[in-house]
C-alpha cells in the first residue's frame, strides 16, 4: 500500500497536480430562481497564464494562484483561473480551453460560453450574491 501511495505521489508530481485549497463558498441566483454555486480558493502551485499589453500588443507572462470551481444551475462543473479582464472593471476567471468564463464584479457573477459559429462569449447566467443560498 505505502508503494503504491508513493507511485500516485510520483505521478501528480510529474502531471504538474496541484492541490485546491478552498477560502470561501458563495452562491449567486438569477432572476429565474437558478443558482450558481462558486468556491474561491488557491491552487498549491502558481497558473501560468499570458496577457497582451494594449499599449504595445507585446505577450506577458504572469504566474497566479488563485481560482475557483463553478457548479452551474444545470449541475456542470467547471474550473476556472484568474485570467485577463477585457472588462474594464471585476475579476475575470477562464477554464483551460477558454470555453467557459466567470466575471465577478462586487455582488455580481455572469458566466460567459464560447460559441464558435459567432466567434464570441454568449451570457449564459446574471446572477446576484445570495447568502440564503450556500449549501
Amino acid at each position: 500500500m505505502r508503494r503504491l501511495l508513493a507511485l500516485a505521489a510520483a505521478i501528480a508530481a510529474l502531471h504538474g497536480c496541484a492541490t485546491f485549497n478552498r477560502d470561501q463558498v458563495s452562491a449567486f441566483v438569477d432572476g429565474g430562481g437558478r443558482v450558481l454555486r462558486v468556491e474561491y480558493g488557491t491552487r498549491s502551485s502558481p497558473y501560468t497564464y499570458y496577457i497582451v499589453s494594449p499599449m504595445n500588443g507585446n505577450r506577458l507572462e504572469c504566474h497566479d494562484d488563485k481560482m475557483v470551481k463553478l457548479e452551474m444551475p444545470d449541475g456542470s462543473r467547471y474550473v476556472c483561473y484568474i485570467c485577463q479582464n477585457e472588462i474594464p472593471k471585476g475579476t475575470m476567471y477562464s477554464t483551460r480551453d477558454n470555453e467557459i468564463r466567470y466575471l465577478t464584479i462586487g455582488f455580481q457573477s455572469r458566466v460567459y460560453k464560447y460559441v464558435p459559429e459567432r466567434n464570441d462569449y454568449l451570457e449564459i447566467f446574471d446572477g446576484q450574491l445570495s447568502p440564503q443560498a450556500v449549501k
